[in-house]
């Protein structure tokens, strides 16, 4: 789970560098792109986690008896 976020934040800061090297613009592209794949990292993380919980609770916090 832990290795989803250090490739987005990777991904992210590559594309970004390949974009300030294309436009001229570094630092700008490379540090938003780091941030997005931060973010892109974190939320793929949360979603993992809620799924997980999701099966370890089989399902029966939902009820209400």
């Amino acid at each position: 789970m832990g290795i989803e976020l250090v490739v987005a934040t990777c991904l992210g800061g590559g594309l970004g560098y390949l974009g300030d090297a294309r436009f001229g613009t570094l630092p700008w592209l490379t540090l938003l792109g780091v941030l997005l794949g931060t973010a892109a990292g974190i939320r793929n993380m949360l979603r993992i986690a809620a799924e997980l919980e999701r099966e370890g609770s089989g399902g029966q916090g939902d009820r209400e008896d």
